[in-house]
């Protein structure tokens, strides 16, 4: 593990050293289609979640035959954000800071590329 202080420690020690702690993944979409995808992600979990009345060998929102091709496969449910939720409440200061200063180290030519 890389530590905040640049030092290095085992796995073991995940605890006590890492760069951030991530939450639970969201689906993120713009602003003007938010309240749609919201509302469609979440009638398809009534129909085709765990629980749902047509969750069966043919299609299952949260388990495929192929590992975590739409959402994790262990995913449980679906929950609603408030809608004032922006990503870097959700995410938190601490990680959104991380991740920025990971992008400053980094030379790579194809995260320039995919800039546009």
């Amino acid at each position: 593990l890389l530590c905040p202080d640049g030092s290095r420690k085992p796995v073991s020690d995940a605890d006590n050293c890492f760069l951030a702690k991530a939450p639970n993944h969201a689906v993120v979409s713009r602003k003007d289609k938010a309240s749609c995808v919201s509302k469609t992600l979440l009638e398809q979990q009534t129909m085709f979640g765990g629980n749902g009345n047509d969750c069966s060998g043919k299609f299952c929102l949260f388990h495929s035959e192929t590992k975590d091709l739409l959402f994790r496969d262990d995913t449980k449910c679906l929950a609603k954000l408030p809608e004032s939720t922006t990503y870097e409440s959700y995410l938190g200061a601490a990680y959104v800071r991380a991740v920025a200063n990971m992008r400053q180290c980094s030379t790579s030519k194809l995260l320039e590329a995919c800039n546009f």
